[in-house]
């Protein structure tokens, strides 16, 4: 058994639920209550609507396109989430980090981007940043390490995130995050590399 603990917890610890649905939606039909919540159609009015009725600072997620960035910006949006859904939702779509330029010049150097997926190794980070992001979110890393250790696993994953961070900026003679630029960044057959 290579994982004891991730078995003992498995088995003997309370499943992880929707907190807030769990008391008001039946467990057998869940996924159809989430499917049911989720529209194909949302389109720029809805979003318009979103923005009234919150009131406040928003972000626009799943961004892949310049000039829905133009239009988000313009409508109102505090930032954009350039976002594939984690290549899931529509096979073979382009990938992040090669819309993340053409939406920075698009939106101009001050509007706040954050780019959302592809994060495994600190080096992806840093090509982000290279590249216009101001900052990355991102969901496997942290799912998988709390799936195996819970919060431990969740921990030493942004510390591994972090480290190696660290380490590719002190290799590029650089030590805070507003010193990585473009030039560190170069585009190669299949992806970018950092120099």
């Amino acid at each position: 058994m290579l994982k004891p603990n991730w078995t003992r917890d498995y088995v003997f610890c309370e499943p992880i639920r929707y907190a807030n649905l769990s008391t008001s939606t039946p467990a057998t039909s869940l996924s159809a209550f989430v499917s049911e919540q989720l529209h194909a159609d949302f389109n720029w009015q809805d979003a318009a609507w979103v923005l009234e009725e919150w009131g406040g600072d928003a972000i626009l997620k799943s961004v892949m396109d310049p000039q829905d960035a133009i239009r988000a910006k313009e409508m109102g949006f505090h930032a954009i989430s350039i976002s594939n859904h984690g290549g899931r939702q529509l096979d073979g779509e382009v990938a992040l980090l090669d819309m993340l330029t053409s939406i920075r010049v698009a939106t101009g150097p001050q509007f706040p981007l954050i780019l959302d997926g592809g994060i495994r190794r600190g080096t992806d980070i840093l090509k982000a940043i290279g590249l216009g992001a101001n900052a990355v979110s991102f969901a496997r890393p942290y799912l998988y390490s709390l799936a195996a250790e819970g919060v431990v696993g969740v921990r030493r994953s942004l510390e591994i995130l972090a480290s190696e961070l660290k380490l590719s900026m002190a290799l590029l003679g650089i030590t805070n995050v507003s010193e990585i630029t473009s030039e560190m960044v170069r585009p190669f057959k299949g992806g970018y590399r950092v120099s």
